[in-house]
């Protein structure tokens, strides 16, 4: 009976044993196969990446702008009194700073100064600019397409549509600049994404 009940007893120890290695292997091994990865292997790789993509195409664009908050002639004179100090000046560095990403990937300050640089000899005329003169808002409201068909719509604030479509001229004496500006939403704030100038003479336009 004694060696009986010890062989029994020895068989409980050995499958118990039996039974507890494999399911702490099988532990570890789900444990590397689904923790490992995730905190090594994909986001040292391209965490730099997914941040950056974070920030310019998923995060911003997403939100919407403001409705009625931001004043067209502020935003105006903050784009064209930038614009006007580099074409006085000749450096575009600091317009450039304030002009949408994807403009900034299709020109450099240097470029800019080449485009614009046909109207350097009104730089004079433009340093009044906004003290002088007389700002006149023609058109302002969403960028559509087929727009220059429609008429023309005229909203005193921006948003909450994006991108956006200001239309006008600055005119002072003699002399009128015309003006073409598409806005974005960008980074919480408007941003220039093109400019269209013409410096004209015209005393119809002043009346």
């Amino acid at each position: 009976m004694t060696d009986r009940t010890r062989k029994i007893r020895f068989r409980k120890k050995k499958s118990y044993k039996g039974w507890f290695i494999p399911v702490i292997l099988v532990a570890l091994i789900f444990g590397i196969r689904y923790f490992w990865p995730k905190s090594i292997g994909p986001v040292s790789s391209v965490g730099g990446q997914s941040a950056t993509v974070s920030r310019t195409e998923t995060a911003e664009p997403n939100q919407s702008p403001p409705d009625g908050i931001v004043s067209v002639r502020q935003v105006l004179e903050k784009v064209l009194g930038l614009w006007s100090s580099a074409l006085s000046s000749g450096s575009y560095n600091q317009f450039y700073s304030i002009i949408s990403s994807e403009w900034q990937k299709q020109d450099t300050p240097q470029r800019l100064a080449q485009a614009y640089g046909p109207l350097r000899p009104h730089k004079d005329l433009m340093e009044f600019f906004p003290r002088r003169g007389k700002l006149v808002v023609l058109q302002s409201g969403p960028l559509e397409s087929g727009q220059s068909q429609s008429p023309a719509v005229i909203r005193d604030t921006l948003g909450p549509e994006s991108p956006w479509l200001v239309r006008g001229e600055w005119r002072t004496g003699r002399s009128a600049l015309g003006f073409s500006l598409n806005l974005v939403w960008e980074s919480g704030q408007w941003k220039p994404a093109g400019l269209r100038v013409e410096v004209f003479k015209s005393e119809i336009r002043n009346q």
